[in-house]
Formats: C-alpha cells, structure tokens, sequence
C-alpha cells in the first residue's frame, strides 16, 4: 500500500509513515508526514527558536521580517539539505541561514531571501552574488539551482525536491 507525504507530496510506501495509534476498528493508524519529513521537523528544534531569532535582530536590525516557520518551511522545501551543495544536515553539518541577496547589499531577513546552507557554503560565498558565485562551485546543479529560484520567486511552497 502507499500513502502521500503531506510535507514533501511524495507517494510512498505504507512502511515509509510513522504508525501513530490505532482507528477504533483496530487498524493502523500512520502519521501524514513521511519518515523523512518528520525527521528533518524534529531537528529543527524549538529549543533555538529564541537564539535564531536573537541572532537575526543582531546581525541586521530587524525585526518580525523573519519566523521560525519560515525557517522551517525552507529547511522542509530543501528536505534538511544545503541549498547549494545539498549535503545533508547532521552532527558535523549544520545548516544556517543564508541571505541570497547579502545584507550588505540590501538584502532583506525575509522568506524569499534566505535558503538553508552549510557553514562551508554560507563562509564561501560569504557577501558575493548567489550567481555568480554558485556557477563556479564544482558542486553546481543545474537542478538545485532552478529550486533556489522558485523559492526566492516565492513559487509552489509544496513542491519539494526527491
């Protein structure tokens, strides 16, 4: 049997869903994120809520332009991976907010300008233009690059990457 992924719209296996109790008939009960996505939520702790968002109004001056939610609704659309080199969040990887349009440069702490990206990515491309900068990683992808720019376009938010 298969089940749609809420999170990431995906179809997959039954065996890919956490069992999450029983129907009253006796059945199986499976939550409606996959594995995967319920995963990557789970990292992305509440716990550092109060820290992401101290260390945003810090380095900008801003506030209310950016949410947790966002945060998570990005690190989701990129499934818990660098946007640029799509390595995987984990304990030695740790994923950050990166501002495709420096805040040097006018950039904005807003949901169509940040994109998850690994410390080695975000210290690499430090203030230089996403584009420029990106096309001469040796990491480069053409399709990683077309879902860097329907997030900033603000494109499908449910569409997620495999």
């Amino acid at each position: 049997m298969t089940k749609v992924c809420k999170v990431c719209g995906l179809e997959k296996d039954l065996t890919e869903f956490p069992k999450n109790g029983k129907f009253k008939d006796g059945s199986t009960r499976y939550r409606a994120d996959c594995k995967e996505c319920y995963n990557i939520s789970r990292k992305i702790s509440k716990k550092k809520l109060a820290k992401f968002l101290n260390n945003t109004k810090h380095r900008t001056g801003e506030e209310d332009g950016y949410s947790f939610k966002d945060w998570k609704d990005a690190v989701l659309y990129f499934r818990g991976k660098c946007s640029y080199c799509g390595r995987k969040q984990s304990r030695s990887i740790k994923l950050t907010k990166d501002h495709v349009i420096p805040v040097s440069k006018g950039g904005k702490t807003m949901r169509e300008n940040i994109v998850p990206s690994c410390e080695r990515c975000n210290s690499s491309k430090s203030d230089s233009d996403m584009e420029e900068w990106y096309v001469k990683q040796e990491f480069y992808s053409d399709d990683r690059k077309k879902r860097i720019d329907m997030w900033i376009k603000g494109g499908d938010a449910n569409a997620r990457q495999d």
